[in-house]
């Protein structure tokens, strides 16, 4: 038997969880199903109707009474999509509904008392789709079988024709090989077509005994072809052979007692992934590969977690997105490639967590702990064991850190811990807390200017600090400390005082960036070398520095408040910013990763840059970052390729190789018809239709259209032309609809293409 380790949700092991409830067009909050049809519409099941969800809209089926064309009932229990595209529909107290791809109009399979070819109740929890085309369908007095071609319906009635022994069913899967699984309140059984009976799986065989007599509450296949059933024991995995594989127990799950293990749903996702959903604890996540485990549960103080921990359905879209059914909390989704950027945060009354929501700075120390300046103090992640440990201001211990406000920390040499804040430069011994305080006060000119600490590095045995009065060097044994004065704007030197970043430099000592441009400043003699400017006749396209970076090429990066500068080791200069496919011209920080890329921070979300091409790739919160807006020189790079990245709202960590993009362009489906820009009902959907007559008199026509990327629906991209009118391809910026007005008599055709966020068409 395997049992993966419990594990609670780490800092930054969180996920995101984007949410659409009542405020986003559900009718009602309690989502009992999601599937996706073969256009790439979503469909969500509620207790008051059936949705269609394109990204941008909900359009909403409800039974009227009297209307035959339309649902019979709007408690919607399961969903599922049939070869032909043809969505079914369990209902409560509606029977079985089939709504027509093609025409837009259902036809139902309803509970006829004098008909025992016909469904034995209207109650219809499950349905599951055989290789044959019928449709199997758990109801509330027993289990049928609908045969769409006539509408008969088989019942199977406990008792020796069916093989059942019970009327009382919970879950039905028809797996790859064609092979029926009726989960029952007494066990699991296996359908035989030849037979046309059902049989108790494994019966007599003790090391089976989990699926005789126990409920099997839900049922899904792995893409290796395993089934993963749950009973009150737990959740079993039966191999490609159908041997008994695994076992996840109630100690897996982090739970006292089997009887706490209630499993809704499972859903095994195509990278292997398996989620399983609880009727009170949220959901449980477990990847086969590593054997990782966590349980994602609603949080008050996190907008982003589940909005409710009773999940009642799960779906992986064709894009890999996950959709979560709730109780009270409509539906969620999560896109795993937002995994990778991991985001650590202040969680309010939450210990455990960040101590502000500002980052200012970032170090992972020879340990593998993760120190983080912020604007509430200092703290240390012990990764490993997923703790932190804050460092803070008191203003009563002389002791503790000299501010709140934290601008850098170093590790240096010896292992000793310094740490930078707007009042002096500390010495901390992190097993104890003490903290032995250093200030600037020789030779200064503003006492609080002078012990401003913006960074810190270690050169010649020396504590180097830049502040907002120019360079200091201090020696850790003795406290001594020096001031080195930049030269004014020359030949010789970048101008002011006022000093905001440091990198190592290539060519020996450091690149130091300032209000006025970047130097390199060599510690061993006290001198600055090479000097870039700003301004009008400067190289730099603002003076004001917010970060510095040499690649390993020994190309020269510096971030500004207005565009990124390149300054290649010819001293040619080049900018990106906007219009070089930046989503902004403040760049706050630059990271190179180990390909020779950059990881840029800006006012407005992360970039990658391609140095060699110019191709850029960006970023946004809806792709797991901290926030849109980053903070100036707040980075780090870790000895195994790690980056790091601070904001406003906590910091990001990730492997860039991690950082994927959906390769594939998107589906995409025009969904409504204007005449005289008032939308108007066609005879069958627009969507499955090729060909539309018009009357001359519809001058002004319009349509809508919709791309199936849901990740970030409202960063979708979409162009259009319509040939025999327009002469190229046009791109429809901020919204998804196209006007015509007084097109000449003749045929025209319509076509529109769908862009993702990265652009991929």
């Amino acid at each position: 038997m395997m049992g993966a380790a419990h594990a609670a949700v780490a800092p930054g092991e969180g996920l995101r969880f984007h949410h659409y409830s009542q405020d986003d067009g559900l009718v009602q909050n309690t989502v009992q199903s999601v599937v996706q049809d073969a256009h790439g519409f979503l469909w969500f099941g509620t207790e008051d109707g059936l949705h269609r969800f394109d990204g941008y809209e909900m359009l909403v089926y409800q039974a009227k009474p009297g209307d035959p064309a339309g649902l019979q009932a709007d408690g919607i229990q399961d969903l599922a999509v049939d070869e032909n595209g043809d969505l079914w529909v369990a209902t409560y107290g509606g029977g079985v509904s089939r709504l027509s791809a093609t025409t837009g109009r259902f036809t139902h399979y309803l509970h006829d008392p004098d008909n025992a070819e016909t469904l034995r109740s209207n109650f219809v929890f499950r349905i599951a789709l055989d290789t044959d085309g019928s449709v199997w369908a758990i109801t509330n007095e027993g289990l049928d079988r609908v045969d769409p071609a006539t509408g008969n319906v088989r019942r199977f009635t406990a008792g020796e024709t069916s093989g059942l022994t019970s009327n009382d069913h919970w879950s039905i899967l028809v797996d790859s090989t064609g092979t029926t699984w009726l989960g029952a309140l007494d066990g699991l059984f296996v359908y035989s077509p030849e037979q046309q009976r059902f049989s108790l799986f494994r019966e007599g065989d003790e090391r089976y005994e989990a699926f005789h007599d126990h409920t099997v509450s839900a049922m899904a296949e792995a893409p290796d072809g395993s089934l993963l059933l749950a009973t009150r024991s737990g959740v079993h995995r039966l191999d490609g052979r159908r041997e008994l594989a695994d076992h996840f127990s109630a100690k897996t799950f982090g739970l006292a007692t089997d009887a706490d293990v209630r499993i809704g749903r499972i859903l095994a996702t195509s990278t292997g992934e398996i989620w399983a959903s609880s009727f009170a604890n949220g959901v449980y996540w477990w990847d086969d590969k590593t054997g990782n485990f966590r349980n994602y549960r609603h949080d008050p103080a996190d907008t982003w977690s589940l909005p409710d921990d009773v999940i009642l359905s799960m779906y992986e879209d064709r894009t890999g997105i996950v959709w979560f059914g709730t109780q009270t909390g409509g539906v969620s989704k999560f896109n795993p490639p937002t995994r990778a950027f991991k985001h650590f945060r202040h969680q309010k009354n939450q210990l455990n967590s960040l101590p502000n929501r500002v980052v200012w700075s970032i170090m992972e120390d020879r340990k593998g702990h993760i120190w983080t300046g912020t604007d509430g103090g200092l703290s240390r992640l012990d990764r490993q064991r997923g703790e932190y440990r804050h460092y803070l201001h008191d203003p009563g211990n002389e002791h503790s850190l000299s501010s709140p406000f934290v601008l850098d920390v170093l590790e240096d040499a010896k292992g000793r811990i310094w740490v930078g804040t707007y009042e002096g430069v500390d010495l901390l011994d992190p097993a104890t807390g003490h903290v032995q305080r250093f200030r600037f006060t020789e030779n200064v000119v503003d006492e609080y200017f002078a012990n401003s600490i913006s960074f810190l590095f270690e050169a010649e045995g020396l504590i180097w600090a830049g502040t907002a009065e120019g360079l200091f060097s201090l020696d850790p044994d003795t406290g001594v400390h020096r001031k080195f004065l930049r030269p004014k704007t020359g030949a010789d030197g970048v101008g002011e005082n006022l000093l905001t970043a440091a990198e190592p430099a290539r060519a020996g000592g450091w690149w130091i960036g300032s209000e006025n441009g970047v130097a390199r400043f060599d510690p061993a003699t006290g001198e600055y070398h090479e000097s870039y400017v700003g301004g009008k006749d400067g190289v730099l396209s603002q003076p004001f520095v917010f970060d510095v970076m040499e690649s390993r090429d020994g190309t020269l990066w510096v971030a500004t408040d207005y565009k990124l500068n390149r300054i290649d080791p010819d001293g040619r200069a080049t900018r990106y910013g906007i219009e070089e496919g930046l989503l902004s011209n403040t760049i706050y920080s630059v990271l190179e990763d180990g390909t020779g890329k950059l990881w840029i921070a800006t006012n407005n979300g992360l970039a990658r840059l391609d140095p060699a091409s110019g191709d850029v790739h960006v970023f946004d919160t809806t792709d797991g970052l901290q926030s849109n807006e980053f903070n100036s020189a707040a980075r780090f790079r870790s000895p195994a390729g790690e980056l790091f990245f601070g904001g406003i709202n906590g910091l990001n960590a990730f492997f860039p190789s991690t950082v994927t993009f959906e390769t594939q362009p998107p589906g995409v489906a025009i969904t409504k018809f204007f005449r005289f820009n008032e939308e108007t009902a066609l005879d069958r959907p627009i969507s499955a239709l090729d060909r539309l007559a018009l009357s001359w008199r519809d001058s002004v026509i319009g349509f809508e259209f919709a791309v199936f990327d849901y990740a970030a629906p409202t960063k979708n991209r979409f162009r259009y032309r319509l040939e025999g009118f327009d002469a190229q391809w046009l791109e429809a910026t901020g919204h998804n609809h196209v006007t015509y007005t007084n097109l000449d008599a003749g045929e025209y055709l319509l076509r529109v293409q769908g862009a993702n966020r990265h652009g991929v068409w």
